[in-house]
């Protein structure tokens, strides 16, 4: 598999949709992504938001892509300790068990057999993981939490004040247009206010 390995290279169409969608599978150069990545991409991801900032790019949309980030793997974590209570109601896993303490969770046995009150005790605790989802989704800045069509609105801002884009314009073309744009637009407002 070949890679974007960086902002000059990776579209910005791709680059919205890492950030979007949490998911290193855009770093691939295809045409179609239908297909699962078995690669682990965030050093090359990193290298490349790192070189995002260099050029002058939105440091905010880094951090929401952060938020994401942190909001995954929340998500992530409550499910599986969901499961392994849930499994653990029918059937005694010493495995789970201990990851569960691994977690914090304390799961009681009385006489070789699993207390359902302490189940029912983590399942309650390990729902304080939603409320830190929560918590982090009402941190995020209004523009970013609703950013599903935000490469679009980028690109119809830029649209707006330079024409016609192409839709597979580079992370690094679009960083130099949007701080021209930025630069005209603060001449004009310099010359109005006169």
């Amino acid at each position: 598999m070949k890679y974007y390995k960086s902002c000059e290279t990776l579209p910005l169409k791709n680059f919205f949709k890492i950030i979007e969608e949490n998911n290193f599978k855009y770093l691939v150069i295809s045409d179609d992504y239908d297909f699962d990545l078995k690669t682990d991409l965030s050093e090359l991801w990193g290298k490349i938001t790192i070189e995002f900032v260099e050029l002058g790019g939105d440091k905010e949309i880094l951090s929401g892509f952060n938020a994401y980030k942190e909001i995954h793997q929340l998500i992530y974590t409550y499910e599986i300790l969901q499961a392994m209570i849930f499994s653990l109601h029918y059937r005694y896993n010493q495995q789970y068990i201990e990851d569960l303490a691994m977690f914090g969770y304390n799961v009681q046995i009385t006489n070789n057999i699993i207390v359902l009150a302490s189940l029912k005790e983590c399942a309650q605790r390990s729902r304080a993981i939603l409320n830190d989802i929560d918590e982090i989704k009402n941190g995020l800045p209004k523009d970013v939490s609703k950013s599903k069509n935000s490469f679009y609105e980028v690109l119809a801002w830029l649209i707006k004040g330079y024409g016609n884009l192409e839709e597979n314009i580079s992370v690094a073309k679009f960083i130099g247009l949007k701080t021209l744009l930025n630069s005209t637009i603060k001449k004009e407002n310099g010359r109005n206010q006169r």
